[in-house]
């Protein structure tokens, strides 16, 4: 498996997917291979063996990352030419195991797509990109190597066909899933978050995700800047949780917070280790995004009974929770996702009765308890022959030098 450890849905998705394969599977050796290290890498390690070809945070770095340690300082910034040898060992790591099975977590893995070449045991893609990413060009190898391709929303089924057709024989949908705990209605007050950060005594109307175009950040302030103008009395205050963003299109979301006057309504709080504390105080979740397949923070904040506004043509939301537990706005229209946002605000016995229904809807069919026993049937269908053949377990083995 490749992919970047960072706290977007698709690492997530996997570490919810590996703990309960850990838990259910005993048999089953499983061993993560991720390109670069970040937020969610430690704990991975605590679930599964990892290899880290670039950036690992874990306390035992590769020897990779051990010499680059040494390296002088401006050697050490050469990046490229270091990465170039973590794609070489990515490369190695997989044609060099001895794999029953190899599960990539997205189409966004080009150094994983050649190795896959000369690799004989079955594949199982994961594709949690949509018509945005796929446009890009992404491994047709890879796309064409998989034996089973895993789609998380119907949406994402089309963009994937629109964009190779020859692909429909092998697609699944599974929605994302979560482990489901149910949130208790008495601690959806105690936060035990800063104040000033969840608006406290205040509507509070909450944006989750890295701050970029694909998210939406640009239109989530447009959303603001209409509620505000638009509220009969004291607005709502605004908070976005995530990834701050950077270079041009951190100075160009400034530049609109200071031209729309949105300075004491808005606050962008970065990353936060837990975002429970904030779905606990939010009335609305508002889903800005342009392209999201399959949200977990839609599910999740669901799960604490809080009603989505997002747009349709975005992605899964829609299909998901349907207008029983969300409302949609046409493609980009911030004019009207503001206006249903105020319509909600206006009305909590709304709110209260469809965040209930979104919180069923996420127990019955977002469960990982639900959702991950039907991606393992996939996955043991195709090892069935694996160990028929070779009289192995399932991941027996291991990549030579990792």
């Amino acid at each position: 498996m490749g992919h970047e450890a960072t706290r977007t849905g698709a690492p997530m998705m996997l570490l919810h997917l590996l703990g309960w394969i850990r838990a259910h599977v005993p048999h089953c050796e499983v061993h993560l291979l991720l390109l670069k290290g970040g937020d969610l890498e430690a704990r991975y390690a605590e679930v599964v063996p990892v290899t880290t070809v670039w950036g690992s945070t874990l306390s035992n770095p590769t020897r990779l990352e051990r010499l680059r340690h040494w390296l002088p300082p401006r050697r050490r910034r050469r990046r490229s030419s270091g990465r170039s040898a973590g794609r070489r060992r990515a490369r190695r790591v997989v044609r060099n195991g001895r794999w029953d099975l190899i599960y990539v977590n997205t189409i966004i893995t080009r150094p994983i797509a050649r190795a896959l070449r000369r690799v004989s045991c079955p594949v199982v893609l994961h594709v949690h990109e949509m018509k945005y990413a796929l446009e890009s060009g992404p491994p047709r190898e890879l796309l064409a190597r998989a034996d089973r391709i895993i789609v998380p929303s119907e949406s994402t089924r089309t963009d994937l066909l629109d964009f190779d057709g020859t692909l429909a024989s092998k697609v699944d949908l599974f929605y994302e899933c979560i482990p489901v705990a149910t949130p208790a209605p008495a601690d959806r007050d105690s936060t035990g978050a800063p104040a000033a950060e969840l608006g406290a005594g205040e509507e509070l109307v909450c944006a989750v995700g890295t701050v970029d175009w694909r998210k939406g950040a640009d239109l989530f302030l447009q959303v603001v800047a209409r509620v505000v103008a638009g509220s009969p009395g004291r607005p709502p205050r605004f908070v976005w949780i995530g990834e701050p963003p950077s270079g041009d299109f951190a100075r160009r979301i400034r530049y609109d917070i200071e031209r729309l006057g949105l300075q004491d309504r808005v606050q962008f709080v970065g990353s936060v280790a837990d975002v429970t504390p904030f779905y606990r105080r939010m009335d609305v979740l508002a889903l800005t995004s342009r392209e999201d397949p399959c949200p977990l923070v839609a599910i999740e904040a669901a799960l604490h009974e809080v009603p989505i506004a997002c747009f349709a043509g975005s992605g899964g939301v829609p299909e998901v929770f349907g207008e029983e537990a969300a409302v949609v706005a046409p493609y980009s229209d911030a004019a009207a996702m503001a206006d249903q946002i105020l319509a909600l605000l206006a009305d909590p016995g709304r709110r209260a009765r469809m965040g209930r229904r979104g919180a069923e809807i996420v127990r019955k069919r977002h469960d990982v308890d639900v959702v991950a026993p039907r991606i393992w049937s996939t996955v043991e269908k195709l090892l069935h022959p694996v160990r028929e053949s070779t009289g192995s377990r399932p991941g027996a083995g291991g990549p030579e030098g990792a």
